[in-house]
């Protein structure tokens, strides 16, 4: 299933495989720490264990139509905690 992404993606900062929380950034924070910045369209999602099989991760595949930071690449892959595997479901709160 393939979607239009509306806007732009802010790739959020690296995050540990033992993420339990992630953390709320202003506009402003997205922008500066991260490292890049993209609109495009979502050809893949998919969810997946961690290797060490403790943490259920959500990655999105998203071919770029244009790039605001960063290097130009030809798909660009997003990880971000929390989703369903093997019928249990990991959730990861926003901390204000």
């Amino acid at each position: 299933m393939r979607h239009a992404l509306r806007g732009f993606l802010f790739l959020l900062p690296a995050l540990s495989s033992a993420a339990n929380s992630v953390p709320k950034l202003s506009l402003q924070a997205l922008v500066s720490q991260s490292e890049i910045i993209v609109s495009g369209t979502v050809t893949r999602s998919w969810t997946g264990w961690d290797s060490e099989h403790r943490f259920i991760w959500t990655h999105t595949e998203i071919r770029p139509g244009g790039f605001l930071k960063g290097k130009s690449q030809s798909m660009v892959t997003v990880s971000e905690p929390g989703g369903s595997a093997d019928g249990l479901t990991h959730s990861c709160p926003v901390i204000s």
